[in-house]
């Protein structure tokens, strides 16, 4: 009877567990089948868009018709919006705002990452809102963690953006508390857009010109605030030095959220603007308000220099042959509108240097041979011989920041560097040293350190030190006190930094062994088979492998 019993509950659990198996080996047939079908309908909604694909430039800038901002992260506030993406960042200098686009190995689609914080545009782990929290690219479909997207461009010349995962379009969210304006995938592709909160503006970040706050305007001469007999508000180029009278050549730089900016002459404390469409009239500083007609557009022309154009006339500046006073009557640009650009800055200090480790990243990491040593071995016995290598560290240091004409200006610092060890950012010993913004400045040492091993007879060792080269990004903040030519001192806080630095990590020493006298007929072509003696410490002592 207990046989019986036995072997009827054995077969009760076989039963169970070829129905449990079954049920789900089903269940992950139907999961993969609507995965599946899902990526199908996403790439079937994208193509059935009527458009083009866009190629996008390296950097751009993003924004949208229902905002005067541009798309940029968010830094915190509300912290639970942290690294979402929102319609929140006022000019085109502000590093949030800033995008780089990547290649994928996907036709036509790409990867998005922020320079802000270094991390990848994905969709929110259980929303559709897109963040920039992705480590690394994903290239799969499939999953939610996908980083690619799908510029186009409609037949109405209109800009759109696809999530590659949903397969939906991106758009402005148009709610009416904080989380107005975050990036939502949130449109099908054959979804009507409620007032083109779908339709995007990409602006090529590379072809700005990005101006300091305050500056004057050279061609001959200065470009001043002047009269014209008892008439006011004119701009002439008629100052020999910006020492002899500051305020009166000195202007700020109003930055838009676009390419576009306003400029306030300090001398009549008003904006620069034209007549409106009248080829030939002056420009004049004689505006209390901003609108179309004092919108400027800077042309970058090499270095320090630029041409100036009026929006609202579409003609470029120039000095007037008459008198040297400014007016708008160019379609394109000669030497009469060419504007070296002087920065009205006597003095600058900048301190407070604040690294964003947690926005690091490295990249373009590659193995570099230092130094070989080649020993032959052709005696019967065995010896021990010291192999000298000579070491190289080579770093490199880049501090730059939003501003894109090249000004040449030297800092001292005394702070710690970022680099790379182990493998991660990390700072290092402080230093104090002068560095030229914009430029890149390399420092190279070398140590040569023996490193003993015994040689079998009849044996040929060659032993080499290589090492893993990198570059690092790091987003940072400062503090910038100028001093002004005309004796006022500006001081504020600034996060549009980034320091690059490339650098040596990961130093091994390897050896390879082989015969003396090699047959001929070997191929002495072959590359060697290296063995892993050690790692190297700081101060360059072997620590062998284990």
């Amino acid at each position: 009877m207990a046989s019986q019993i036995a072997s009827d509950v054995s077969l009760a659990k076989e039963e169970i567990s070829s129905e449990v198996n079954a049920a789900v080996s089903l269940a992950n047939e139907e999961i993969s089948s609507e995965v599946s079908a899902a990526v199908s309908l996403a790439n079937e909604e994208i193509s059935n868009e009527v458009s083009a694909a866009v190629s996008l430039t390296r950097f751009i800038l993003l924004r949208n018709a229902h905002s005067p901002m541009l798309l940029g992260i968010v830094k915190g506030d509300p912290t639970y919006l942290k690294n979402y993406v929102k319609f929140n960042t006022p000019t085109v200098g502000m590093l949030e705002a800033r995008f780089e686009v990547h290649k994928s190995t996907t036709e036509n689609m790409v990867h998005i990452r922020s320079c802000y914080n270094n991390r990848y545009l994905t969709l929110e782990d259980d929303e559709d809102f897109v963040v920039a929290k992705a480590e690394n690219t994903e290239e799969d479909q499939s999953k939610r963690s996908c980083t690619l997207f799908y510029p186009t461009r409609s037949t109405d010349s209109s800009n759109r953006l696809f999530n590659a995962h949903l397969g939906k379009r991106l758009c402005f969210w148009r709610s009416d508390n904080v989380n107005r304006g975050l990036l939502t995938a949130s449109l099908r592709a054959d979804q009507p857009a409620g007032d083109y909160e779908d339709v995007f503006t990409f602006i090529d970040w590379e072809s700005l010109v990005i101006l300091p706050r305050y500056v004057a305007f050279h061609n001959s001469k200065y470009l001043k605030g002047a009269k014209l007999g008892d008439l006011n508000y004119y701009l002439q180029f008629s100052q020999e030095y910006v020492t002899s009278a500051p305020n009166d050549v000195g202007n700020e730089i109003i930055q838009t959220a676009d390419r576009y900016i306003h400029i306030r002459n300090m001398y009549w404390n008003k904006h620069w603007a034209s007549r409106g469409q009248a080829a030939g009239e002056a420009i004049k500083a004689d505006s209390n308000t901003l609108n179309n007609l004092t919108l400027f557009e800077a042309v970058n022309l090499g270095d320090d220099t630029i041409g100036l154009k009026n929006v609202a006339e579409n003609k470029f500046c120039k000095s007037l042959s008459f008198g040297n006073f400014l007016v708008a009557d160019m379609a394109s640009i000669n030497a009469e509108g060419t504007f070296k650009v002087r920065e009205l800055v006597k003095e600058r200090r900048i301190t407070n240097y604040d690294f964003h480790l947690d926005n690091a990243r490295i990249y373009n990491e590659t193995i570099q041979e230092m130094d070989t040593n080649i020993y032959i071995n052709n005696t019967s016995t065995p010896e021990k011989h010291m192999f000298n290598l000579e070491i190289k560290e080579v770093n490199t240091t880049t501090w730059s920041n939003s501003i894109s004409l090249k000004f040449s200006y030297t800092s001292s610092v005394s702070v710690g560097i970022p680099g790379i060890a182990e493998g991660t950012v990390t700072i290092g010993a402080e230093v104090s040293d002068n560095y030229t913004w914009g430029a890149t400045q390399t420092k190279e040492t070398k140590t040569t350190k023996g490193y003993e091993k015994e040689v079998l007879p009849g044996t040929r060792v060659v032993m080499r030190v290589i090492s893993t080269r990198g570059l690092c990004d790091v987003p940072f903040s400062y503090t910038l006190r100028d001093v002004l030519y005309t004796g006022d001192t500006i001081v504020k806080v600034v996060d549009d930094g980034i320091f690059t630095g490339g650098n040596n990590y990961f130093y091994e020493v390897q050896s390879s062994e082989g015969p003396a006298n090699p047959n001929p007929a070997d191929n002495i072509n072959a590359e060697p088979e290296w063995k892993t003696i050690g790692k190297l410490s700081e101060s360059w002592e072997l620590i062998p492998v284990e």
